[in-house]
């Protein structure tokens, strides 16, 4: 039974596609006409989920996990095979680029014919098309024809459109990704103004480090399947671990009766909140907790900085020059004397491996531990730290 209060409702809906194929002759390679059957495949398999109004949701997955099919569905562009789905409100979608334009239509012509296919009245877009305009930034083209526009032009126009239609429920497909830096500051403040109205915003992004930025809540879709929804941060982890090739149920890979790492925190951590703010300079200080015995004895960990798509930042490795044997339950605590300039949210990885035989007897993942506050750079970087053995610290919970 849906609450009252969800605004989206979807009930095991499922959406099939026919792919019609047709078999190339043996010889000249030209398609036969003579049909095959169809081949099914099923975008959405049984997805039901409940949305509050107010809610920012995030929705993520690898390319064909049906997120698009699933915004689609939600927009009325797409009707359900099975399953039943209920939208309350006004619904403004940036699904596609530039859906809705006719290229042969100028920029003006476009405002007018996209926001009725959105809902307003001809008097309403008059009302709001010069905010529509300065909002876009395409004052000087929008009496041009939009088939000359370039993608990020259209993504600005399209964006400039849904931000004024007044929507009670905002879909958006990874268009926040288009665009100048400062178009996108532009998108994300109207967000903000969104989240502060009580909107809902149902969001499909690769942008790992901009998901906990936006919202609270992700839903992680697989092969068409719903894997997971929850905090953002556990969606995020589980994403990046399907993305390597794990399981989205676990972050660690181990071996079997090895040593095994039991916690990993950064050192001054605020209960209830999900990052520790660091500005350039400051010092990054992470505990990790190893549990080992003399018949299964670890070496030092080491700990990496991840950022989207655990690219490494940068590494607090001791154990590529020491081959320290750890023989009890230890806490090895990591000081890199100052978080370099970057900004944006990051993660960590915790290793334990044999430097000499290159065996891996665990890894933790803690994604989003951290938030820099820097100016943006690039590259990978050489952080000073040093680390030092401290008595096991069961005082405070585990961050797997």
């Amino acid at each position: 039974m849906p609450r009252s209060d969800a605004i989206i409702t979807a009930g095991r809906v499922s959406k099939r596609f026919l792919l019609a194929q047709r078999r190339p002759a043996a010889r000249t390679g030209r398609p036969r006409h003579r049909k095959r059957a169809a081949t099914e495949l099923w975008a959405l398999r049984e997805v039901s989920l409940e949305i509050e109004e107010g809610e920012t949701v995030a929705l993520l997955g690898r390319n064909g996990s049906g997120k698009s099919t699933l915004l689609r569905l939600l927009g009325g562009i797409l009707v359900p095979t099975s399953g039943t789905l209920q939208v309350r409100g006004r619904v403004a979608s940036l699904i596609e680029l530039g859906a809705g334009f006719n290229g042969e239509l100028t920029g003006r012509e476009n405002i007018y014919l996209n926001a009725s296919i959105l809902g307003l009245t001809r008097r309403e877009v008059h009302r709001c098309f010069d905010d529509i305009v300065a909002f876009s930034g395409l004052a000087p083209f929008i009496d041009n024809q939009v088939k000359h526009y370039s993608t990020g032009m259209y993504v600005r126009l399209g964006f400039a459109v849904a931000a004024h239609v007044d929507p009670d429920v905002l879909l958006i497909d990874e268009v926040l990704a288009v665009g100048d830096d400062a178009f996108q500051q532009k998108c994300l403040a109207k967000v903000a103004e969104f989240q502060a109205q009580g909107r809902t915003i149902l969001f499909v992004t690769h942008a790992l480090d901009l998901a906990p930025r936006l919202c609270h809540r992700g839903i992680l879709l697989d092969e068409g399947n719903l894997r997971h929804d929850g905090a953002v941060t556990e969606t995020v982890r589980r994403l990046r671990s399907l993305l390597r090739g794990g399981d989205t149920d676990s972050g660690a890979a181990r071996a079997p009766n090895g040593p095994r790492i039991s916690g990993v925190r950064v050192a001054g951590r605020r209960a209830g909140a999900p990052t520790t703010v660091l500005t350039p300079g400051a010092a990054l200080v992470v505990d990790v907790t190893v549990d080992c015995s003399p018949d299964r004895p670890a070496p030092i960990p080491g700990v990496s900085v991840t950022g989207p798509l655990g690219v490494v930042l940068f590494n607090l490795d001791p154990a590529r020059q020491h081959r320290v044997g750890l023989t009890r339950p230890v806490t090895v605590r990591f000081r890199a004397s100052g978080v370099p300039p970057f900004q944006g949210v990051f993660g960590l990885t915790a290793t334990l491996s044999d430097p000499a035989t290159g065996t891996t007897f665990d890894t933790a993942e803690v994604a989003d531990a951290l938030r820099l506050t820097g100016m943006t750079g690039h590259g990978l970087l050489q952080v000073p730290y040093e680390y030092e053995l401290v008595a096991r610290a069961p005082s405070y919970p585990s961050s797997l």
